[in-house]
């Protein structure tokens, strides 16, 4: 649940999403989560002795309006835009306050088009590798240790 104020909740109408350093309007989607695999380890007896972890596996897509996707690439390379990594920022501001989600060091793995007859504007998907640790408001699922980062497309 999100926090509310007002009768106010954070919602996708009070989000700012920057791509690459760069605010795009047009985004209509914004899909993210992530994963820390666990297993329980078990001797003998029916109850587990403890836990072990597995890999950490964070996910992502967007859907944005054609149009927006344009004004994306021109900020991309053109030549091999999926090769090059940059960064999601998605700020929730209402009354009650502002939560910050960051996905840092993201590709671009596909592109989908999409086109329907009637008078909803054409879409593109896009289903991105997210690298490292999605931080929710700051926080992130999986302890984040100091590594040399890709350099980024800004």
């Amino acid at each position: 649940m999100g926090l509310y104020h007002n009768g106010n909740y954070h919602n996708h109408a009070s989000a700012e999403i920057d791509c690459a350093g760069k605010p795009f309007l047009g985004i209509t989607t914004l899909n993210y989560s992530d994963e820390l695999e666990k297993e329980l380890q078990y001797g003998t007896g029916s109850i587990a002795l403890g836990v072990s972890q597995g890999q950490y596996k964070p996910n992502a897509d967007m859907e944005m309006l054609k149009s927006e996707w344009e004004r994306m690439k021109a900020v991309l390379p053109q030549n091999g835009f999926g090769e090059f990594p940059f960064n999601i920022g998605a700020t929730f501001k209402e009354a009650s306050g502002t939560i910050v989600d960051e996905l840092r060091t993201v590709f671009i793995t596909k592109v989908e088009n999409a086109s329907q007859q009637g008078p909803a504007a054409n879409k593109v998907k896009l289903s991105l590798c997210v690298v490292e640790p999605i931080r929710h408001n700051g926080s992130t699922l999986v302890k984040v240790k100091e590594r040399p980062r890709l350099a980024l497309r800004t």
